[in-house]
């Protein structure tokens, strides 16, 4: 994972992140914050004939991924990721890329990933650099942004453990912040 982020945003650098969270065929991705689609290339090239079910709470944002990507592999969904409108027991992995400290409830919002995923599925929250990088750019904005927070890896990792999930890795870095967990086994 170490020299997996070598150029924060470029296509390829989001490609060789996915592929290291092991994105399998015939996977069912869960992908919160969808916003326009950044995740959605490399994501059909590792699921094969999976899904991806795009989450966010814009629909002004879905309305335009689904003109970018009018894919019968990639569905639309405008839901808060503090109550999601998904069956339990639906995705085998969530992406949470870039949108962590825009939710509100983050206690609440961990569960209800630990809900939607089946058993064993893991989820990975990420961003192109640190927690301490990303809280000093949002607090120079201004409005609503200005208050949100990306906690400290190991703070995260202390919520995801609370809201039920295992194996929980981290990673923190200046140019990139990685906390993957995976959901007990049932």
């Amino acid at each position: 994972m170490a020299e997996m982020w070598q150029n924060k945003t470029s296509p390829h650098a989001l490609f060789t992140c996915m592929k290291q969270f092991g994105l399998l065929p015939d996977d069912i991705v869960l992908d919160i914050g969808a916003g326009t689609g950044a995740l959605f290339n490399p994501l059909l090239r590792l699921i094969g004939s999976g899904k991806i079910v795009a989450a966010d709470i814009s629909e002004r944002m879905l309305k335009e991924a689904s003109i970018r990507f009018p894919k019968s592999r990639v569905l639309f969904s405008c839901t808060d990721a503090c109550n999601l409108a998904f069956a339990a027991a639906t995705f085998d992995k969530i992406i949470c890329y870039s949108t962590f400290p825009h939710i509100q409830k983050p206690r609440r919002a961990l569960s209800e990933f630990n809900r939607v995923l089946k058993s064993g599925g893991k989820v990975v929250i990420f961003h192109s650099c640190c927690s301490r990088k990303l809280n000093h750019y949002h607090a120079k904005l201004t409005g609503v942004v200005s208050f949100d927070k990306l906690p400290k890896s190991e703070y995260l990792q202390t919520l995801l453990k609370g809201a039920g999930f295992i194996e929980i890795s981290t990673i923190e870095r200046p140019d990139l912040y990685w906390v993957e967990a995976q959901k007990r086994e049932e």
